[in-house]
């Protein structure tokens, strides 16, 4: 079920992170020792909120769409992290990302456009002014 996968999902995540916090950090038994709930609720607890909502829609998402569209909305996401770099950290891209991101919308509209409906308006098109 969907939330068997979330929950195994969580649970591998926080054997991960705490292997990565013991063996490639040279303070990893002294993080943990001084770790507390309380400290690290008020320090992440949001984004924790944010994040398990955001792997709940995204399961309900994948069972309501179709994977092309999925993935595509997924894709959506570097577009949208890029625009808020620029607007609220004002950071500024270096020419080649500034590519990247192109080539990101530019595959992203030719994926998402349909073949079809275009034929379909240009015959239009043409019966309408053979007419």
């Amino acid at each position: 079920s969907s939330a068997a996968v979330i929950v195994q999902e969580g649970v591998l995540k926080v054997i991960f992170g705490m292997q990565a916090v013991l063996f490639f950090t040279k303070s990893g038994g002294e993080i943990v020792r001084n770790w507390s709930l309380k400290k690290s609720i008020a320090t992440a607890g949001i984004p924790a909120m944010l994040y398990a909502v955001q792997n709940l829609l995204t399961i309900i998402a994948m069972n309501k769409i179709d994977g092309l569209t999925y993935n595509i909305l997924n894709q959506s996401k570097l577009i949208w992290n890029a625009v808020f770099v620029y607007i609220f950290l004002e950071e500024k891209f270096r020419p080649a990302q500034i590519a990247s991101l192109g080539i990101i919308i530019f595959t992203t509209l030719l994926v998402s456009t349909d073949p079809t409906k275009f034929d379909e308006q240009t015959t239009t098109d043409d019966e309408i002014q053979s007419r």
